[in-house]
Formats: C-alpha cells, sequence, structure tokens
C-alpha cells in the first residue's frame, strides 16, 4: 500500500511540475509578446536590427526560450535564430532579395508560420505544437544559412573559373602582343586573388589550397553538390510540416489538414481538361471535404476520396513518370490500412509533391 501511495504521490509531483513548467512558458511568452510587438511597430530597418541587438531584448527572447528547454528535453533553438525569424518575415526584401529563390520563399513561410504561433499562444494546450515547431525552425534555419553561404561560394567559384579561362585565352591570342597580354593577365590575377580572399572571409574552413590546384573539378562538380544540399532543405521542410500536421491531428484540429486538402483541390481544377472540371469540381468541393475529415478515422468515403485524387493525379501526370506513380498508388492504398494521424498528412504531402512535379513539367514545355 505504501509502494502504491509513494508512486501516486511522484505521479502527482510529476503533474504539479509540468503545470509549473507549462505556467512559466506563459508568462515568459507573454513578455516576449510585448516585446515582439514593440520591435514589429519599428519600421524602419536599422533601428529594428539596433533594437534586435539591445541586451533586454536578448534577455527576454533567452528566457523564453530556456523556459521551452526546461519544459521537454530535445529542445534546440538559439536566441538570435529566433530574433532572426522576426526580421525576415518583417524585412524580407532587404535580407532575400526582391527575385526570391524558392528555399529563400521556405524560410520566409517558416518565419511567418513561427511568428503567427508564438502570437496566437495564450493556453497550456498549444505548448507542445509550438515547442515542436521553434525545434524545427532551428534545423530550417541552420540549413537555410550554410544554403545561403553556399550560394555565394558558388557565384564566387564562376567568378574564379571564368577569370582563368579568360586567362587561358589570352595567352592563346596571337592577335596580342605580350606587353598588352602582361597588363591584361596581371590585373585578371589580381581578380583572381580578390575572389580568394572573399571565399576565406564567407568560409574560413575552404580548402583554398585544393580549390586553386583542382578549380575545374570543383566547378564541374558544383551543381550536384548545390543541388543536393537543396533536396536536403527541401526535405527538411516538409518533415517539419508533416511533424505539424501530424501533432495538429492529434489534437483534433482538423483546420490545417482541411486547407491542405482545398489547395490540392484548387491546383487539381486548374490542371484538370475544361471538359471535365465542372464534374470534377463537385466531386471536391470545401463542404464534401470538411464531412470526409469530420469522423477523424479512415471511413470508407475518406478512402474513395483520396484514390480519386491520387488517381487524377496519375492520369495527368507525364508518360514518363507512370512506372513511379502505379507503385506509389500502391503505396497510399497500404497508408490507408493504418495510422491515420501519421498517415493522412503523410499521403497529402505526397500528393502535393506530385502535383508539384506536373507543374514543373507544364512549364518546362511553356
Amino acid at each position: 500500500m505504501s509502494s502504491f501511495s509513494s508512486k501516486f504521490e511522484e505521479i502527482n509531483a510529476r503533474k504539479i511540475q509540468r503545470l509549473f513548467r507549462k505556467n512559466n512558458i506563459l508568462k515568459n511568452s507573454t513578455i516576449f509578446k510585448n516585446l515582439m510587438a514593440t520591435l514589429e511597430s519599428i519600421e524602419d530597418f536599422e533601428k529594428f536590427t539596433k533594437f534586435m541587438r539591445q541586451s533586454n531584448t536578448i534577455k527576454i527572447s533567452q528566457d523564453f526560450i530556456k523556459s521551452f528547454n526546461n519544459y521537454k528535453t530535445g529542445f534546440k533553438l538559439d536566441a538570435k535564430v529566433l530574433l532572426t525569424a522576426y526580421l525576415i518575415k518583417n524585412y524580407s526584401e532587404e535580407l532575400l532579395g526582391k527575385e526570391q529563390h524558392p528555399i529563400d520563399k521556405g524560410i520566409y513561410d517558416w518565419s511567418l508560420e513561427l511568428v503567427q504561433r508564438i502570437n496566437q499562444i495564450i493556453e497550456s494546450k498549444e505548448i507542445d505544437k509550438l515547442w515542436l515547431l521553434l525545434t524545427n525552425y532551428q534545423t530550417i534555419f541552420s540549413q537555410w544559412k550554410e544554403n545561403d553561404k553556399s550560394r555565394m561560394i558558388e557565384s564566387i567559384i564562376i567568378s574564379y573559373y571564368n577569370r582563368s579561362k579568360h586567362i587561358e585565352k589570352i595567352h592563346a591570342d596571337e592577335k596580342i602582343n605580350e606587353e598588352e597580354k602582361e597588363i591584361i593577365i596581371a590585373e585578371l590575377n589580381n581578380q583572381r586573388q580578390q575572389v580568394v580572399g572573399n571565399i576565406k572571409f564567407i568560409d574560413a574552413e575552404f580548402d583554398v589550397e585544393y580549390f586553386l590546384e583542382n578549380y575545374e573539378e570543383v566547378y564541374n562538380n558544383m551543381n550536384s553538390a548545390y543541388e543536393k544540399l537543396s533536396n536536403q532543405i527541401g526535405n527538411t521542410m516538409k518533415k517539419a510540416y508533416y511533424d505539424m500536421l501530424s501533432q495538429e491531428i492529434l489534437e483534433d484540429n482538423l483546420l490545417p489538414i482541411a486547407e491542405l486538402m482545398t489547395e490540392i483541390s484548387k491546383r487539381l481544377l486548374i490542371i484538370v481538361p475544361e471538359k471535365r472540371r465542372e464534374k470534377f469540381a463537385d466531386k471536391i468541393n470545401v463542404n464534401i471535404i470538411v464531412e470526409l475529415i469530420s469522423d477523424k478515422c479512415w471511413t470508407v468515403e475518406l478512402r474513395e476520396y483520396l484514390k480519386f485524387i491520387c488517381e487524377s493525379v496519375y492520369m495527368l501526370g507525364a508518360p514518363c513518370d507512370d512506372e513511379e506513380n502505379k507503385k506509389w498508388l500502391k503505396e497510399v492504398d497500404n497508408l490507408m490500412e493504418s495510422d491515420y494521424c501519421k498517415n493522412l498528412p503523410l499521403i497529402l504531402i505526397q500528393i502535393e509533391e506530385k502535383l508539384d512535379r506536373i507543374y514543373q513539367l507544364i512549364n518546362e514545355l511553356k
């Protein structure tokens, strides 16, 4: 009996500790949100960044992060990364440029999501979702930053390569006299040295010696390395999105799933042949979607709906993708046999990926 009592007391103590930690998060989040409201009211970029660097701003941000760190193990987020999310949200053009790369658009969307979720936290049931989002944001941001650095180094490598090839052409040009050659080549060599200095400044660990000896090989392999890094970031963002959707389903919030299914429907309607569009629209309207997911399990109706969507994607896809898509249709059938909370968001994200592929091919044809 005493053993049972001690276990009961231990469980109660854990509950009290957990409640205390949650209350601590809510208290710190209120302070942090008030601070960020002041920050976001600043319309000048320089004043905005100056406010971010103030010791009080950093301390309040660190206290906010510390409360999440104390709540549950495995939390990772730097205060500067958290504040940078607000900077990206409010000054995306200044930081990312007007013509944004898809990866830059991705970090902007996640920064926007993070700020909105922090602003919405008013009760303890939102804490676990925010904990997960903040942790994932650190990973996404780190990979984006690495990619941004890689793109800068990529442009420098191209610049060095072009100047090296220019030097080769000058050496081979018989129309230019030796004195002129020396002047041109000296200037190009000077530019190459500046380029190498830029690489050292951006990445101190970059192997400059190897690069100088093998610059052609580095140049030729650059695209495949860059593509690999881009794919890695894309996969991390998808994983974070998947985690978020799964968590929402577990907490009975079906709005994000409904929004994603509606977005898929709209994208499909754009590429469905006109003669089938009206009939197609009747099958995928918002009211039907809400009704389908209201049971929160694999109903016959939901399976039939998803099968219809997936088969439509297969029909609209390119013939070169048919074999891969046939295998995918079988995988979807298997996924709809179990684990609704995990597999429904997974299927929907896969549909989005297939639609991305179709849209990419259409754009290439145009």
